[in-house]
């Protein structure tokens, strides 16, 4: 009864000017709700989407070039990484931003990882604390390439923007994905930002090399 009273003479005229009045003076509200419902939802093209994530994970070998930007416990670190993954096997290699000499290697598994700062500066640690050494970031080598690969969680909570994520969200860790571009037929991200905290771990992609797949090894 009560909808059906307001929708009604003379009720609809005033329902009217009161939506023009809100309309002209506030637009930016009308967006907002518009762009937070559009964010939320998942890629309209769901079927293309897992065909991307299908065609990743079929990958023998994906390699790629960033500049890497560190932030932990007032401390700051930059860097330029050639990473390569192969399976759950990789290997990375980091160079200075200002002379291009080598910074450090190191190379894993799952399970281990050994890496080298020169100078006979050479350790084995598990896979497990590797990057929480470097980054205070609770992730494994290869967990953290599936963020970086944008690859969906299914336990984290996501964004989506324009058919594409834009966002995850795991507990006190999270992931945005602000810029895209095509490589080898396949978008992927051109930035990627990560934080848990203070701690921040911040990657521009140059490149991704996107190797083959599985059934032509």
């Amino acid at each position: 009864m009560l909808p059906t009273l307001f929708l009604s003479q003379p009720f609809l005229p005033l329902i009217c000017r009161v939506y023009k009045i809100v309309l002209s003076r506030f637009p930016w509200l009308l967006l907002t709700l518009l762009l937070q419902n559009c964010a939320a939802l998942p890629p309209t093209d769901q079927s293309a989407w897992e065909e991307r994530q299908a065609k990743i994970t079929s990958l023998a070998v994906i390699s790629y070039q960033a500049r890497v930007h560190i932030a932990s416990e007032g401390r700051s670190w930059q860097f330029s990484l050639h990473w390569r993954q192969q399976g759950e096997s990789f290997s990375g290699t980091g160079y200075s931003l200002l002379l291009g000499t080598q910074l450090f290697t190191l190379s894993g598994n799952a399970k281990h990882t050994s890496y080298d700062f020169g100078e006979n500066r050479q350790e084995v640690l598990s896979s497990n604390e590797i990057i929480h050494q470097f980054t205070e970031l609770s992730l494994t080598p290869n967990e953290l390439f599936a963020l970086l690969a944008a690859i969906p969680d299914p336990a984290a909570q996501q964004q989506w923007t324009q058919g594409r994520l834009a966002s995850q969200t795991l507990g006190e860790l999270s992931i945005q994905y602000p810029k895209w571009q095509t490589y080898s037929g396949l978008q992927m991200p051109r930035q990627v930002r990560i934080r848990s905290g203070d701690n921040q771990l911040n990657l521009s992609f140059s490149n991704w090399e996107l190797g083959e797949t599985v059934n032509n090894l």
